[in-house]
């Protein structure tokens, strides 16, 4: 789930302590809110996933007010948070250096 407040502010209400999920935002749009990050399913704390050096499964989504989740991309890589997303040529491009070739999506207006 996204975070609608900035991290330092106090939530209105409600607890994240059940959630299996984590979701790291790696690219935000300005003109709608939405945001590239990895998904990555774990009941362990932010801090341990952080440290880990294990493979860990992350999918690569689009989150946004204004539709439902898109799954973009599935990876099994060390530290999933390392790679980059970058758009390029009318194309969004995912990297990371364990992946053995850059992944892309062509932009529609």
């Amino acid at each position: 789930m996204r975070m609608k407040l900035a991290p330092w502010d106090d939530p209105e209400h409600g607890s994240d302590a059940n959630s299996r999920f984590l979701f790291v935002p790696l690219l935000e749009s300005v003109v709608d809110a939405a945001a590239i990050g990895l998904r990555m399913e774990t009941t362990d704390g932010l801090e341990t996933v952080l440290l880990s050096q294990e493979r860990q499964r992350a999918v690569l989504e689009i989150q946004s007010d204004r539709v439902a989740e898109q799954r973009l991309f599935v990876m099994n890589v060390p530290k999933p948070w390392t790679g980059r997303v970058f758009v390029h040529d009318h194309k969004l491009w995912f990297w990371h250096p364990e992946l053995k070739q850059i992944v892309g999506w062509e932009l529609v207006a």
